[in-house]
């Protein structure tokens, strides 16, 4: 038992006796000196002389120097110019290259087949900076932050030495230096003006890993020339250069589709449209949707359903279901008649088959969804077959050819952020990518995201492009591209079709037929011989006006013509032949709204569609800090 005690002891001193070879086996900046010289014309040279101490385990081959270079000024992007002069080791020229890394750039400084070796090594960098200096209305100042807080070892002493231009160090109007973490205004330091007109800043004690020194120094205004008209319009689309792209490429594509739309996708002139009271002759309820919308929805599936179970070739029968909580929802089983279907369309002909391919009677809850898919499938690929190319072009050449240019301007804007040797950026090329064109396809999937999505995104795009106007980060205008190449891509996907000749004929007979089906009691007394409200009449329109999306005022125009024949056969309201209903408070067309039964019939049978095709899974004087100002950033090894 004494033996263990006694050898814990000893490993407890030895760990104490390592600990600090272990630390001290970490890099550590034995001094880090600035000479920064201000220029007549408000350029700065700048050399950092780096003394380091190390083991050869983190430096291995030099050291890295961050540099902000982007900054948020006043509530607006600031972007400063950083050109690398020189870099040596140990008084000796070396390689650097310089590479984008998040607000600024990162220097490398040493070569990559030639390690530095153990021991103090001084590391030197010569850059020049430009829109350092700022101007105020009764002084100008240099408000620079020396070393930056993102060093990884610690710096034992900072120090920075200013050389103004001629005159200005002997009427400073102040100098002063912060030290600390971000924020703090530490004053850890000591300050001097020497004869020959230097400004002298060192640190007093060392700066951790997370601490800085920054100073600033003040003098009257007229030693270093203000930027003119010119400078400051330059330095707007410096600054703004990235922001001014990503309108730019937006402003491009837009202008591209727009013309093109003019070109292609503008709809002719339809001429005079006369009510009609007869739909176009040879032409389906579901046909006419989908020539005059030049698209397949989920409506148009309903109307012709709908239009087969007046013909009398199909039966709905409504059920009532209980679901989540209890809550009841209507169901409707689709019931196959011994009625002839040679007179059925030959589009209504091959859904008519794909519907009771597996029996006499489907559930659109309980049966196998795959037949609903594949005859939903099967009707619109005969519909398109029929009317696609004949009643309107889709323009696919004009979207492709958008597309790519949406491609292109993706690339060129990576490219235009550095980011030929940035794999992060490059990965946003794809993301920008991939989401407009997956975003682009998916809109076929229910009508309602043709107008809801393409909004959202717009919105979205509107908001990141006015934050990204404050701050220009990448990452905004990333997104602001992603949704607005994705708006503008998916709307001009819609209006560059265009009905033909024949089709612009049809549309034109649909909308004056549209104009009776519509038309209020006030409305028929313009019309001549209007016909004579029926019964047969009521339901052998019903599905053209499902299609033309005026149920309900057709609906309405017949509430007392069926309520009086209710009355007369001493019945609780008007029901079709083709309809039956077991489900409370749903007994009748009239109880209850037409409009709502095709409503909810296309709901119900939309639903049991999507849960086929997608089954379930699991100033530095008046305030400031440490850190302020420019400057700044931090170091490594490598």
């Amino acid at each position: 038992m004494l033996r263990h005690k006694l050898s814990l002891f000893f490993l407890f001193i030895l760990a104490c006796c390592l600990a600090p070879l272990s630390y001290a086996a970490k890099p550590v900046i034995l001094n880090f000196h600035s000479q920064i010289t201000v220029e007549k014309s408000g350029e700065m040279m700048i050399t950092e002389h780096i003394t380091v101490k190390s083991y050869n385990k983190i430096i291995k081959r030099g050291i890295y120097r961050d540099i902000p270079t982007r900054y948020v000024k006043g509530g607006k992007p600031y972007s400063i110019g950083l050109d690398v002069i020189d870099a040596q080791i140990d008084s000796r020229p070396t390689n650097y290259r310089v590479v984008n890394h998040g607000r600024g750039v990162r220097i490398y400084i040493g070569k990559k087949n030639k390690r530095v070796g153990a021991g103090v090594h001084t590391y030197t960098l010569t850059y020049t900076i430009n829109r350092g200096i700022g101007f105020y209305k009764k002084h100008d100042e240099l408000y620079w932050n020396v070393t930056g807080p993102d060093w990884k070892f610690p710096i034992k002493q900072a120090a920075a030495s200013v050389t103004l231009p001629q005159g200005a160090a002997e009427k400073l109007t102040r100098i002063t230096a912060y030290t600390g973490r971000h924020g703090e205004r530490g004053k850890g330091y000591k300050a001097e003006r020497t004869p020959e007109g230097k400004i002298n800043i060192q640190s007093t004690k060392t700066l951790s890993p997370g601490k800085q020194m920054t100073l600033v120094v003040g003098w009257p205004k007229g030693f270093v020339k203000e930027p003119t008209a010119a400078d400051k319009w330059a330095y707007f689309l410096q600054d703004y250069q990235p922001f001014l792209l990503a309108l730019g490429a937006i402003g491009v594509l837009l202008l591209y589709y727009i013309v093109m739309w003019r070109a292609l996708g503008r709809d002719p002139d339809l001429g005079t449209v006369i009510p009609l009271y007869v739909p176009p002759k040879g032409y389906t309820p579901a046909s006419l949707r989908y020539i005059c919308g030049m698209d397949f929805d989920n409506k148009v599936l309903t109307s012709g359903l709908i239009d087969m179970a007046v013909k009398g070739c199909i039966e709905i029968n409504e059920t009532e279901s209980k679901s989540f909580l209890s809550f009841s929802q209507n169901n409707y089983q689709i019931i196959k008649t011994n009625k002839p279907t040679d007179i059925l369309s030959k589009a209504q002909i091959e859904l008519y088959s794909k519907i009771f391919s597996a029996g006499d009677c489907v559930d659109i809850k309980k049966d196998s969804t795959d037949i609903l898919v594949d005859a939903r499938k099967q009707y619109e690929e005969v519909l398109k077959d029929e009317y696609s190319k004949r009643y309107f072009k889709h323009n696919f050449t004009g979207v492709i050819i958008g597309m790519g240019l949406t491609l292109i301007m993706c690339l060129a804007f990576a490219i235009s952020l550095g980011a030929a040797g940035s794999f992060d950026n490059l990965e946003s090329v794809f993301i920008i990518t991939a989401v407009t064109f997956l975003a682009t396809i998916m809109f076929d999937a229910k009508k309602w995201l043709t107008y809801v999505i393409p909004i959202g995104f717009a919105l979205v795009a509107l908001l990141t492009l006015f934050i990204a106007y404050f701050d220009n980060q990448p990452l905004y205008l990333i997104v602001t591209l992603i949704c607005s190449f994705t708006f503008i891509n998916t709307v001009f996907c819609y209006l560059l079709r265009a009905p033909t000749k024949r089709g612009t004929k049809i549309l034109r007979e649909t909308l004056g037929f549209k104009m009776f089906l519509e038309a209020t009691e006030k409305d028929q007394m313009a019309f001549r011989n209007p016909p004579e409200k029926t019964p047969e009449l009521f339901e052998k329109y019903l599905p053209y006006a499902i299609a033309l999306d005026v149920e309900q005022k057709w609906c309405e125009k017949f509430n007392r013509v069926l309520a009086n024949i209710s009355n007369q056969d001493k019945r609780s309201g008007y029901q079709p032949s083709w309809y039956r209903s077991t489900s409370t408070g749903s007994s009748n067309l009239t109880s209850f709204s037409t409009a709502a039964f095709a409503s909810s019939f296309s709901s119900s049978f939309n639903s049991a569609i999507a849960s086929a095709a997608n089954p379930s899974s699991g100033s530095g004087f008046s305030g400031g800090g440490a850190g302020g100002g420019g400057g700044g950033g931090g170091g490594g090894g490598w």
